[in-house]
């Protein structure tokens, strides 16, 4: 008869105390930014926290991760390329893709098989089905220069990827002389308003990337920042150098005569639209007591204010909810 007894006795104990608790606002409140607003917490609850309304404090996105692409406010690149070094200009070629789901970067056949893919399907002005082509137009008048390109990006932030294609060419004069293949170097900065709070801005250093070299003298294809036997990176694409975010360097027109330079910079595709989910102020917990808790908001609006109680254990928990709406007017000077 001990042991059911031990049992019965151990079973009994397994209890959540239901959360039983009211919270109100204090009738002294005068609801103007700038001031605190009081409110009163009675009954029993072992944790309570607060969503306050404002951006990145909001109840109906604590379980939020991303924005939806619609709901997405602005997203613009903006890149910024330079050629140097040699006459035959239009060199680079830039494209955005919302589908393509990155080189394996270890199976170069494989790798090979889908860039030429894409060069097969390819126009006489450069389009890819499938990709969009960054409107960049090199002019004579730009060597040396920087030269600006602002694309909405909008409708990636979902899926978003970019894509290099270096084919410099060399240039030969009616009277046989021949100059260097094209240098690029490549800057670029995303603004992106998610509608969440401070808009973010990213860079090309914020993304990883995979290359693909297509001459017969590159030992991989995935080779990059490389020096050659003379100790530079002639026709070699380097990353965060000091001058460009990605540089494609050239070199000149009898390093490699017989054969172009053709080689492909693919950036691992991202979503741009993943946020943090919105979080709350922790009022009380169980190592506390209150019986009021105050809080400012200075900006003048109607706010959605949750309070979140909770009462838990190792047998379970239970939760209940608060919500108020509260409109904080502009205080008169």
């Amino acid at each position: 008869m001990i042991l059911p007894t031990l049992v019965l006795s151990s079973c009994s104990q397994k209890i959540v105390f239901d959360v039983d608790y009211n919270v109100t606002l204090n009738p002294e409140n005068t609801y103007f930014a700038g001031e605190p607003v009081k409110f009163d917490i009675t009954g029993n609850v072992d944790n309570l926290m607060m969503y306050t309304g404002e951006i990145g404090s909001e109840y109906r996105y604590k379980d939020r991760y991303e924005v939806a692409v619609e709901d997405v406010k602005s997203a613009e690149l903006t890149l910024s390329i330079k050629g140097n070094y040699g006459s035959s200009i239009g060199g680079m070629t830039v494209y955005l893709s919302e589908t393509f789901e990155g080189l394996d970067g270890s199976d170069a056949e494989k790798d090979r098989e889908y860039i030429n893919s894409l060069t097969t399907q390819m126009d006489d002005q450069e389009n890819i089905p499938g990709w969009e082509k960054v409107p960049y137009v090199e002019t004579k008048q730009d060597d040396g220069k920087f030269v600006n390109v602002t694309v909405d990006i909008s409708k990636y932030v979902g899926h978003f990827a970019i894509a290099f294609h270096w084919h410099p060419s060399i240039y030969t004069t009616s009277g046989g002389e021949s100059s260097a293949r094209r240098t690029y170097r490549v800057n670029g900065e995303m603004d992106i308003d998610l509608g969440t709070g401070t808009p973010q801005s990213l860079t090309l250093k914020d993304f990883g990337y995979t290359n693909f070299m297509f001459g017969s003298w590159y030992e991989s294809p995935y080779e990059h920042d490389k020096k050659d036997d003379k100790g530079t990176f002639n026709s070699q694409v380097r990353y965060n150098d000091n001058s460009g975010m990605i540089t494609f360097i050239g070199e000149s027109s009898t390093v490699h005569p017989d054969e172009p330079i053709n080689a492909w910079v693919f950036s691992n595709p991202v979503s741009l639209n993943s946020v943090s989910n919105d979080k709350p102020l922790v009022v009380k917990d169980m190592q506390n007591y209150i019986s009021s808790y105050e809080y400012t908001w200075n900006e003048p609006g109607t706010y959605t204010v949750t309070f979140v109680g909770m009462n838990a254990n190792y047998a379970g928990a239970s939760k209940e909810v608060h919500e108020f709406k509260i409109t904080i007017l502009e205080k008169v000077k």
